[in-house]
């Protein structure tokens, strides 16, 4: 279980990279990459049901990570260049909060129904294929719209200099610390708290629902409120993670359902804009380096 995760963000980590690198050296079609990514994904969870060893497995979910890796990236860049707001940013990651929350409740209940893990894998990887083939269809719509209003210097790299500062090497390094602290916790904190606080399996299912409840909920009200600047809301999230964490450590063991909930609540509710307000203060401070 854990080398299947690990095989599956190793390919994400290297296609979100190798993305970026390729772009600064070539101009790269995005739109299309994003759409064939899509359905890369698509296909590859249709066939998770029908895999026979681990190996092949594991090969597949590095291609779906990779996959998911590209769209994460290309429509992160694309999403931070069309909006000076920054809510299609919170708008995306919200989204993406509601959908972490709502499909293992889907998955639950075609398993409650019987279905099985192949079925409920074409299901899936056929909605994804719908995604897909649906940002195809409104991307070819828009397409003569974009073409008269697009910039073509939009990509041009005035600030060389900043790539190679310490203000990037910094960015990179609370963008990375994020994502691995995200991941750690939707990927483990059921097992964790199975397996260290005795919880049964549905109450630490529960927990990480409360968790990415907390984080939608303040991603949804990020995209309405209005910031003057991302540092202070930064500094206001992480402090609340800190305190989150902290009082996790120390009255975890003692909890008990209701304030484990909370707990987990508002460690979901200092997450949730932090990687948006991070992508947000990179498009300010790398406006021409996306």
């Amino acid at each position: 279980f854990g080398a299947v995760f690990f095989v599956q963000y190793g390919g994400f980590t290297l296609c979100s990279i190798g993305i970026g690198k390729l772009q600064k050296r070539k101009d790269l079609p995005l739109v299309g990459i994003l759409i064939f990514a899509l359905l890369l994904a698509s296909i590859g969870i249709m066939l998770i049901g029908t895999i026979g060893s681990f190996f092949a497995l594991a090969l597949l979910m590095m291609m779906v990570g990779g996959a998911g890796g590209s769209v994460e990236s290309i429509g992160t860049a694309l999403l931070s260049e069309s909006d000076e707001q920054g809510r299609m940013i919170y708008t995306s990651q919200f989204l993406f909060a509601v959908g972490a929350f709502v499909a293992p409740l889907i998955v639950g209940v075609f398993m409650k129904l019987g279905s099985t893990v192949p079925r409920i894998g074409a299901i899936i990887g056929g909605f994804a294929a719908m995604v897909g083939v649906t940002v195809m269809i409104l991307v070819l719509m828009g397409k003569e719209e974009k073409r008269n209003t697009a910039n073509p210097d939009a990509m041009t790299t005035n600030m060389k200099g900043a790539y190679h500062g310490a203000t990037f090497r910094w960015m990179f390094i609370a963008i990375m610390a994020y994502v691995v602290m995200e991941s750690v916790i939707g990927s483990w904190i059921p097992t964790f708290l199975e397996k260290a606080y005795r919880f049964s399996p549905s109450d630490s299912s529960l927990m990480l629902t409360s968790f990415w409840i907390g984080l939608s909920v303040s991603r949804f009200f990020y995209i309405y409120f209005k910031k003057k600047s991302t540092s202070v809301p930064l500094d206001v999230h992480t402090l609340l993670i800190l305190v989150s964490l902290v009082l996790f450590a120390v009255v975890g063991r003692h909890a008990t359902i209701v304030s484990m909930a909370i707990l987990m609540w508002l460690i979901g509710l200092g997450c949730g804009p932090v990687w948006p307000l991070l992508i947000e203060h990179c498009a300010t401070r790398f406006e021409d380096m996306h």
